[in-house]
């Protein structure tokens, strides 16, 4: 048998109840302020953005319910660094 894995990204796994569909869950986070302006930067509007926002659990409560954490804060390396990290953990 072949062992195959697999990552999907669900946007909204933990507010529709399908964390429990999979082994494990990473839930990647950043400042709220930087959030909502990288939303802005794809071109959501500020006001749709922050209605987004407001019908997702707070990032502390998908931080607390995962099982692993990235931090987004800061460069695209740092990133990479950690789930290359998380990849050698698993």
């Amino acid at each position: 048998a072949r062992d195959t894995r697999f990552i999907v990204e669900v946007p909204l796994l933990f507010e529709k109840g399908l964390e429990n569909r999979f082994d494990f869950t990473v839930c990647v986070t950043t400042s709220s302020a930087l959030q909502l302006r990288r939303l802005e930067q794809r071109g959501v509007p500020p006001g749709i953005a922050r209605q987004r926002l407001a019908k997702q659990l707070p990032l502390a409560r998908k931080c607390e319910l995962a099982d692993f954490v990235l931090l987004n804060d800061g460069s695209l390396e740092f990133l990479s660094e950690q789930v290359s990290e998380l990849a050698r953990r698993l």
